[in-house]
This record gives structure tokens, C-alpha cells and sequence, in this order.
């Protein structure tokens, strides 16, 4: 495949992702701020400002990296961006959040392992997208190659579920 069609590739996955989570958070709004402010504790209005904020960055993001504008600076806003979204994930998994709303796309989606993979996974596509625009093919290649082998060895990791181990612990007897 060429340089030319993975970026267009790139563009069009993460460009979207973006536009369409930031429009989903605008039109419902009251939905996103509501679930910011359960999940993160935060008072109304701050959780207002940060969905607004999210939104806001999202849709411009989406719109420069589908319309070709700054695109190294666009993807790596990116890719910062979906960072900080999976290191949020799990630290509210870590929490014991799981199960609870997420936000994302200002739907009823869920705080879990799997949603920090896939923030994970934007994430690196967005590094992908800023390597290619920087004409760093060879690197590029190589990233891509490690990537086959992250993204679904890390979604197999989260899928399974641990084994329960229970100790057989002799009782004591006392000695008088």
C-alpha cells in the first residue's frame, strides 16, 4: 500500500472518530455533562466547560484532519488527546469505576478495560497519521508492524477474565 492511501486511510478513521464523538457530545450535551459530572465527581458547571471543552477539540480536530489542515500538528493533538483518554479509562477502572458511563460519543457506553484499548488503539493510529505526515515511512513500517501485534494481543488480555484461585487453608487447632 502506498504512503498516499494509509494517510488517506488515517485521515478518514481517526478524522471521523473525532468529528463524530464531538458532534455526539454537542447534540447531546446535557447527556455528556451529566456523565462527566457521575464519573469524575466534578460540579455541574465544571463538567459543562470540560464536555464543552472535549466537544470543541474534537470537532476542530476531526475537521483539520479530514480537510488536510496542519495535519502533523493535528495528529498529534490527536494522539494526545486519545492518551489521556485511555490513561483516564484506567485510572477509573483502577477506581473501580467499571461499568459506569463513559461519555464517549454521549452515549451509555461503559467505563472498562476494553474502552481504554480502544482509546489505546486511537492513539496510535493518530502516531501513525503524524509519522507518515512527516515522511518517516521506514519508521512508519515499523510501528505498523508492532502494531498488528499490540492491538490484538492487548484486546485478547483485557477479554479474558482471571482465573479465580481459592486457597485451601487448613484450620488450626488450638493447643491448650
Amino acid at each position: 500500500m502506498s504512503a498516499i492511501l494509509l494517510t488517506i486511510l488515517l485521515r478518514g478513521t481517526v478524522g471521523a472518530v473525532c468529528l463524530l464523538a464531538g458532534l455526539a457530545k454537542f447534540s447531546r450535551f446535557a447527556v455528556a455533562r451529566q456523565q462527566l459530572t457521575a464519573v469524575l465527581r466534578l460540579p455541574p458547571v465544571l463538567a459543562g466547560i470540560t464536555a464543552a471543552f472535549f466537544a470543541g477539540t474534537e470537532i476542530v480536530l476531526g475537521a483539520m484532519i479530514l480537510f488536510g489542515m496542519s495535519l502533523s500538528g493535528a495528529f498529534a493533538t490527536a494522539a494526545g488527546m486519545f492518551g489521556v483518554f485511555a490513561i483516564g479509562v484506567l485510572v477509573l477502572v483502577a477506581m473501580g469505576h467499571t461499568g459506569r458511563p463513559c461519555g464517549c460519543f454521549a452515549r451509555s457506553g461503559k467505563i472498562s478495560k476494553l474502552l481504554a484499548v480502544q482509546n489505546l488503539g486511537l492513539t496510535l493510529l493518530s502516531v501513525s497519521g503524524y509519522l507518515l505526515e512527516l515522511g518517516h515511512q521506514t519508521i512508519f513500517l515499523l510501528w505498523a508492524g508492532s502494531l498488528c501485534l499490540i492491538v490484538p494481543w492487548a484486546i485478547v488480555v483485557v477479554q479474558r477474565r482471571p482465573k479465580r484461585i481459592v486457597f485451601d487453608v487448613p484450620q488450626s487447632t488450638s493447643h491448650v
